[in-house]
């Protein structure tokens, strides 16, 4: 064959093999292939890096301090406790604390807070949050020193202190206050920091800052906010004037050593005869006080004991309406319910549609808070239509909210919620009685 032809045959053969459909690759060589295409698309190594000694430890420290600091704020998000009394007795929510008459008692929170109840005060801690509490002061004076909170979350309520008809909004502060209930009077002493009391009508609030002073009376339709040095001089006793008016008993005493020292032997021998009272002038009285000047000044036990041995019954014959209300309380907060009982009851007989009557119903509905909860609401219920406005109209709105809660009454509880919010939307309870009304029923 020729070279020519053996060249024209190659071209044929070519031509027919490139006609032809290309072979099927082994599953060899398509994992092979597979393995090439995953090297390209995965990304280029880099090499590791050894952290020096000195940067771990830090890493590690840094650790360390983080989970600290998470642990101690995980447990300070808790709910804040509290102790009763100077043995730091565990306090009870709800429960009436009654200082001593002759001593004060303390009230200690876990975050430093510390209220100290003067002599005869009353007071309850009602709640309890992670940046705060409430409490409410029945009558008397105290002091508080509330810690500012830390970190206070959105729908986190801060201190409050109620009284009577008045609320007192703290953040970080320390103050004196005090609340007659019998007299309605608010009297509060700033000396640090801030709050807002509001109380009386809807809307009527002052915020004090630091060196204020505030009295406030709802009867008295008057609010007075002054200087701590200002209220001092007005508040300032009679006696005080006289006494920078006229000499010291010490001056009194050392100016009459002089002249009996400077005095003849004959002069200083001689006693000087006691004055002679005058015609028809009352003898000077060595009576002891009775029992509603020892109730007012807040020594109970010795009212209690007085009013018992001039006859109970005879006392409470001829009291006043306001005396009525005291002798209830005398005997109520010596454990008598049954004689405080007979007292608001004859208030409630005698003086019927007096403000000492209300008053009368609003004692009679606490005394009966644990012996008998129905008869409690009925009376609550029974001052606020006498005295919708009266002293104790804020305490017994939350003594009804309060009671409906204990009852466990679904459907009485959202009615309660329901005028709570229409009388109190800024009370103690507000927060609590929406979260009712939101949920579905």
């Amino acid at each position: 064959m020729t070279e020519s032809k053996l060249a024209e045959l190659g071209a044929r053969v070519a031509a027919h093999e490139d006609a032809l459909p290309p072979p099927a690759p082994s599953e060899q060589t398509r994992r092979l292939l597979a393995e090439r295409a995953a090297a390209r698309l995965r990304p280029p190594r880099v090499a590791r890096r050894a952290f020096p000694l000195w940067a771990r430890l830090s890493l590690a420290a840094l650790l360390s301090v983080g989970l600290f600091v998470l642990s101690e704020a995980v447990s300070w998000r808790q709910p804040l406790s509290f102790t009763v009394g100077t043995a730091g007795q565990a306090g009870l929510l709800m429960a009436w604390e009654s200082a001593p008459p002759d001593a004060q008692l303390p009230i200690r929170f876990s975050d430093g807070t510390y209220v100290e109840l003067e002599p005869n005060a009353r007071a309850r801690v009602v709640a309890v949050g992670r940046a705060g509490a409430e409490l409410v002061i029945e009558s008397g004076r105290a002091h508080l020193a509330v810690v500012p909170a830390r970190l206070r979350l959105p729908g986190e309520s801060a201190w409050r202190v109620n009284l009577g008809p008045f609320e007192v909004e703290v953040k970080g502060t320390r103050f004196d206050v005090q609340w007659d209930p019998h007299a309605g009077e608010l009297a509060l002493d700033l000396l640090e920091g801030k709050v807002t009391v509001s109380g009386c009508e809807s809307g009527q609030a002052h915020t004090l800052v630091a060196g204020q002073g505030l009295r406030a009376s709802c009867r008295e339709r008057g609010w007075t906010v002054l200087a701590l040095s200002e209220l001092a001089q007005r508040e300032a006793p009679a006696t005080a004037v006289a006494e920078e008016l006229s000499p010291t008993a010490a001056v009194q005493e050392h100016v009459s050593q002089a002249f009996v020292e400077e005095a003849p032997p004959a002069v200083k021998a001689a006693p000087k005869p006691p004055p002679r009272p005058r015609r028809g002038a009352a003898a000077p009285s060595t009576s002891q006080p009775g029992w509603q000047q020892l109730a007012r000044d807040g020594h109970y036990q010795a009212a209690y004991a007085a009013a018992l041995a001039a006859g109970f019954e005879r006392v409470s014959a001829r009291a006043s309406a306001g005396e009525l209300v005291l002798l209830g309380d005398t005997a109520r907060l010596q454990g008598d319910v049954e004689r405080a009982r007979q007292a608001y009851g004859s208030a409630r007989e005698r003086f019927a549609g007096s403000t000492a009557a209300g008053n009368a119903a609003f004692a009679l509905g606490r005394l009966a808070v644990e012996s008998d909860p129905g008869e409690a609401r009925r009376w609550f219920e029974q001052y606020l239509r006498e005295q919708p406005r009266g002293a104790f109209a804020a305490p017994a709105d939350d003594w009804l909210f309060e009671l409906a809660a204990r009852a466990g009454d679904a459907e009485r509880m959202r009615d309660v919620a329901s005028s709570y919010l229409r009388r109190r939307p800024a009370g103690a309870h507000a927060a609590d009685a929406r979260r009712i009304l939101d949920a579905p029923p």
